[in-house]
C-alpha cells in the first residue's frame, strides 16, 4: 500500500514536471499592440453625421417665408422628404445625409407651414391644400435656383398617408410621390 502510495506521488511529480518543461519550451503568445486608452479617433463624427445644413427660406405664394434645408450632392435628382404633423424636416437628417453624399440625390427637407420657424403662425393653414400649394411654391422656388433634376416627393409614416400628401402625389407634371 506504501508502494502504490509513493508511485503515485511520485507519477504526479513526474507530470508536473513534464508539464512544466512543456511550458517553458512553447513560445510566449504575441503580445498585442498597446492601445491607447485617449484615442478619441471614435469620437470623430462618420461622414453621415455631418451638420445639418442651414436653413434657408422660400416665398410661399400668400408672401409667407417657409424654411427648407437642402443637402448638396453630386446627382441631379432631387428628393425631397416631407415630414409628419408632429415633427419638422429635421427628422430625416441622418437619412438625407447618407443620400446626398452616397451621391444618390439632392435632399430638400422642407419644415412644412406653421412647423419650426416656418411661417409666423404655429401648426395651422388658412385653407385646404395650402400644404399642396406650399410644396408648389417650394419646387418651382428650387427650379428658380437651377436645380433642374427630376424631383421626386416623399413621406415616411404618418405624413405618408396625410391628406395633403396624396393630392399633392396625383399632379406629376410637378413631381412624383413615393411612399
Amino acid at each position: 500500500m506504501v508502494l502504490i502510495t509513493l508511485a503515485c506521488i511520485a507519477l504526479l511529480f513526474v507530470a508536473g514536471l513534464v508539464t512544466a518543461l512543456v511550458e517553458i519550451a512553447t513560445p510566449a503568445p504575441p503580445i498585442n499592440e498597446p492601445q491607447d486608452v485617449f484615442d478619441f479617433t471614435s469620437l470623430r463624427k462618420a461622414s453621415t453625421e455631418i451638420d445639418p445644413p442651414s436653413l434657408r427660406r422660400y416665398p410661399a405664394r400668400d408672401g409667407e417665408q417657409l424654411a427648407y434645408r437642402i443637402y448638396e450632392s453630386t446627382a441631379e435628382r432631387i428628393l425631397i422628404f416631407v415630414h409628419g404633423s408632429s415633427y419638422h424636416g429635421g427628422g430625416y437628417h441622418a437619412l438625407a445625409s447618407a443620400i446626398s453624399l452616397g451621391g444618390a440625390a439632392k435632399v430638400v427637407l422642407p419644415n412644412l407651414r406653421g412647423h419650426y420657424m416656418s411661417g409666423q403662425r404655429r401648426g395651422d393653414v388658412d385653407y385646404i391644400g395650402q400644404y399642396e400649394d406650399d410644396l408648389d411654391d417650394l419646387i418651382k422656388f428650387l427650379r428658380s435656383q437651377n436645380l433642374t433634376g427630376q424631383s421626386r416627393l416623399a413621406a415616411i409614416r404618418a405624413a405618408a398617408a396625410s391628406p395633403f400628401v396624396l393630392p399633392a402625389a396625383r399632379t406629376p407634371a410637378t413631381y412624383r410621390a413615393t411612399c
